[in-house]
């Protein structure tokens, strides 16, 4: 099982190193497939990384304990577009969020998701089951922003919703999604480790967005872009012309 485990590390490694040299073309190892159709090998084309190189990422990181230091332009959601959708289509038959976490098994690099969660119109707590075995990670997050009144998305990242993220060293992403829109938060080698920190830091803000603004209201785009920003992140979000593709959005900027 070792053998299996050290040869699977030195794949992705091998794989990380070409990705560092600026996303060249990657072929990765055979994979299982998460759902019918998927295909086993995929390379990164350019900027653009496909689903199983952004999977490779994930188990890299978890692996090596080492964020990455520059991400790609986009990113292919591949399988997990469906699995953000039909999240979405739980919200809105509730009118409340729900979510769900991401495991990643680094011995077959598997994704697993866990079963969906319901919370309130504001907030949920996601509960993820992780096998203390070695292998399994939790690598990432979803969840869902039900409409405001006028049936306008709510496309934003909270403060709360920050502090959830960085709770968990290890895990690298984080979506959000209302309507058919989808963003993603992705930490880097900038971003920081201490939790503390974090939420100290996210308290200040809000402070600072208050007594400028007015407002303690963290629930925009604007204030989504400040907090990556601030800790090293990079944000994506998909586009009508291309749901299935999220792309990186500037962070810099921001008058908010």
């Amino acid at each position: 099982m070792f053998s299996d485990l050290r040869n699977l590390e030195k794949q992705l490694w091998k794989a990380a190193e070409t990705i560092a040299e600026g996303w060249k073309d990657l072929k990765l190892p055979r994979l299982e497939r998460d759902i019918p159709g998927e295909e086993r090998t995929e390379a990164v084309q350019g900027e653009r990384v496909g689903y199983q190189a952004f999977k490779a990422l994930l188990a890299l990181n978890s692996i090596r304990k080492s964020l990455p230091r520059e991400t790609p332009e986009s990113i292919e959601l591949g399988p997990l577009h469906f699995y953000l959708s039909k999240l979405w289509e739980h919200s809105k038959g509730h009118g409340v969020e729900f979510g769900r976490g991401g495991v990643l098994n680094v011995l077959d690099n598997k994704l697993e998701l866990s079963a969906s969660h319901p919370g309130t119109e504001g907030s949920c707590e996601i509960v993820t089951f992780v096998p203390q075995d070695g292998f399994h990670h939790y690598v990432l997050m979803m969840h869902t922003h039900p409409t405001d009144r006028g049936g306008n998305p709510r496309l934003h990242f909270s403060d709360n919703d920050f502090k959830g993220f960085f709770r968990y060293p290890e895990m690298l992403a984080t979506y959000v999604i209302s309507t058919d829109e989808i963003a993603m938060v992705l930490k880097t080698a900038s971003s920081p480790t201490k939790t503390d920190y974090v939420n100290r830091r996210i308290d200040e803000m809000l402070e600072e967005r208050l007594s400028r603004n007015g407002t303690y209201d963290a629930r925009t785009w604007d204030f989504t872009r400040i907090v990556a920003l601030e800790f090293g992140c990079s944000l994506y979000r998909n586009s009508r012309a291309e749901p299935k593709v999220l792309k990186k959005v500037s962070v810099t900027g921001v008058t908010d």
